[in-house]
């Protein structure tokens, strides 16, 4: 089977019709679609959660396991839609900051990706 393709996908009609254009340009292939999440604790705290401790931690640490469960949830849509378009998909969710392009590229980087494939918003300059 050809390489890998690192699909970003947020939940938007634009990243699904990315899986879309992806499957349809390059099926039948392997496919990572991957989902970058933010930290809402550290969005809300503008800190590092590295230096906290105590209750505050625990409450930041439960804020952001929800986060990751929805995070899931969300990119294992990704992946099924993938699945349906031809790709083989395995779902993937990293937490990155402050942007989500730079952890993209080291998912893609890490899975050996051909390619990346993104949906656009024009949210970024980008």
């Amino acid at each position: 089977m050809h390489a890998a393709v690192l699909i970003g996908y947020d939940g938007s009609a634009e990243s699904e019709q990315a899986i879309r254009g992806a499957a349809e340009l390059l099926a039948p292939r392997r496919a990572v679609v991957a989902h970058v999440w933010d930290s809402l604790s550290e969005l809300l705290l503008h800190r590092s959660l590295d230096d906290l401790s105590g209750p505050l931690r625990e409450a930041a640490d439960e804020l952001d396991a929800e986060d990751a469960q929805a995070a899931e949830r969300l990119v294992r849509r990704g992946a099924e839609l993938a699945e349906a378009a031809g790709l083989e998909a395995t779902p993937v969710t990293a937490r990155g900051r402050p942007r989500a392009w730079p952890t993209l590229l080291e998912l893609a980087d890490e899975h050996d990706a051909a390619a990346l494939v993104v949906g656009s918003r024009g949210l970024g300059g980008v």
